[in-house]
């Protein structure tokens, strides 16, 4: 076996993957190495695919050693645009629907192509290019328009067990994106409903990276998605005491994070979200676990999505305590 140090990137590809990227480059290099003796048949055999679609992992090693492009379909394939029409609907319901889902969009979109008698592609195709269309912006009529920092919850699509050995389910990810050039700069993975010291941990770590980038008095604007209880209402108070300005959405149950949709689209860094799932239990939220896969804990989950979603610097940024002490001397971290 193949020292995985000696593969860069490794960490960005999902843990319940790696062994199975590892088998992959392992091959392809003993067969680089010497394709005379290790024949392109002998090492499709051994990872279970095609000679063709091995030589074409080959080529796309060649072109770019990034271990994420061998996790499955050995090339990476693009949409082709929509016809103008089709494009020109989705355009008119995004129009018509600033501040709404990109579900009730698409039910939009699928009414005007109706009324126009425009052939659409299907549902899931219409909401991904709806994604394209909005994403990186915030309407003005979202009450989280004009803020620094959204905090807003979903379901991410990652497998994770309680135990080592039971079956994989998604979790929720408490996730604090910066408004200005989005980018993901907090995360705490819970596995029922969000709690305050998921909130608490992923704006400390957001708060840490704002001021390690030359931010020194942080006092910013956010928009969050609390959930209403006496915890909740003492964590908005606490807030509040930090300085922060708070425009704070309360709900009984976690709601899809549509600012965060908005902003990140519903696929940051290859990992998609599932943001109607979030009222789910986690008993009934199954992972689509790939065949060779295992799910992984929580915190190796959450490592996983920070090598995804937080790269560069900013991603070995350490959480200084004073920075919230305030808030965990009330909520401690779970």
């Amino acid at each position: 076996m193949i020292d995985r140090t000696t593969i860069p990137g490794l960490d960005t590809v999902p843990a319940h993957r790696r062994e199975e990227v590892i088998l992959r480059i392992t091959a392809i290099r003993k067969y680089i190495d010497n394709p005379k003796d290790y024949p392109a048949s002998t090492a499709a055999d051994e990872i279970g695919i095609t000679a063709v679609s091995f030589r074409r992992l080959v080529r796309a090693w060649k072109e770019n050693a990034d271990p994420r492009r061998f996790t499955g379909r050995a090339t990476q394939e693009t949409d082709p645009p929509l016809p103008p029409e089709q494009a020109a609907v989705i355009r008119q319901a995004i129009d018509e629907l600033p501040g709404a889902i990109m579900e009730r969009i698409a039910e939009r979109a699928m009414e005007i192509a109706r009324e126009l008698t425009v052939r659409m592609p299907g549902q899931a195709a219409v909401i991904k290019h709806i994604a394209i269309g909005t994403t990186g912006r915030l309407p003005d009529v979202l009450p989280a328009a004009g803020a620094v920092l959204v905090i807003e919850h979903s379901v991410v699509d990652v497998g994770v067990v309680k135990n080592h050995g039971g079956r994989g389910m998604m979790p929720i990810a408490t996730i604090v994106t910066r408004v200005a050039e989005p980018a993901i700069l907090g995360i705490e993975m819970s596995l029922e409903r969000p709690s305050v010291a998921s909130v608490v941990a992923a704006l400390g770590e957001a708060i840490a990276r704002m001021r390690s980038s030359g931010e020194e008095n942080v006092r910013p604007r956010i928009y969050a998605q609390l959930l209403k209880g006496a915890d909740w209402d003492r964590l908005l108070v606490r807030l509040h005491s930090t300085g922060c300005d708070v425009v704070v959405h309360r709900t009984q149950e976690p709601s899809p994070p549509v600012a965060t949709l908005r902003l990140l689209g519903r696929k940051p860094g290859g990992i998609r979200l599932k943001p109607r799932l979030s009222r789910r239990p986690f008993i009934a939220r199954p992972a689509n676990i790939p065949r060779g896969g295992t799910p992984v804990l929580r915190e190796e989950a959450a490592a996983f999505l920070r090598e995804r979603w937080i790269s560069g610097e900013e991603a070995g940024v350490d959480v200084p305590e004073a920075i919230l002490n305030r808030l965990r001397a009330a909520f401690p971290v779970e």
